[in-house]
């Protein structure tokens, strides 16, 4: 490879980078971690420089801030269920929003996961402010002491 083909091999990908980045393609998962305190989200705005050098405001993405509002768990036999609530705290649609849960034991090694989904494959988007409730279950929870819940999703 000569120089000319290098330099222009790095410059067609450094556009299909930034085309990338700049039509939102392809679309990045969201997420949310919940360890039994309030989630935090953050939506930052892209400022494009002018010739004065000052920035000028571009629109602001949507905003989608999964939020687990509460969890709960019991035994029914043998098998250990979490079941709560999820709530989409943005401003558009969220599709396939699935929920972890991580399990730790008494000296906060991970001993497990286990995932469900609130909405899935063929149930609607979760809208702004909806609510969706979700159940996992574990039949192997004997080193289990604590468990960490993260919710994510996808821009609908």
């Amino acid at each position: 490879m000569n120089r000319t083909t290098g330099v222009l091999t790095v410059a067609l990908i450094i556009g299909v980078l930034w085309f990338m980045s700049e039509s939102g393609q392809p679309t990045k998962p969201v997420s949310t971690e919940v360890a039994q305190v309030a989630s935090s989200s953050a939506s930052a705005a892209r400022a494009t420089p002018t010739a004065t050098a000052r920035a000028t405001p571009t629109a602001t993405p949507p905003r989608t801030a999964l939020e687990v509002l509460s969890s709960s768990d019991y035994y029914d036999g043998s098998v250990w269920y979490i079941v709560g609530e999820v709530r989409n705290n943005g401003t558009s649609p969220v599709k396939f929003v699935q929920v972890v849960a991580t399990y730790y034991d008494d000296s906060d090694r991970v001993v497990g996961t286990k995932f469900t989904f609130a909405r899935g494959l063929g149930d609607p988007p979760l809208a702004p402010n909806e609510r969706a409730p979700f159940k996992i279950s574990e039949t192997n929870h004997t080193l289990v002491k604590r468990y960490r819940l993260q919710v994510s999703g996808t821009p609908a």
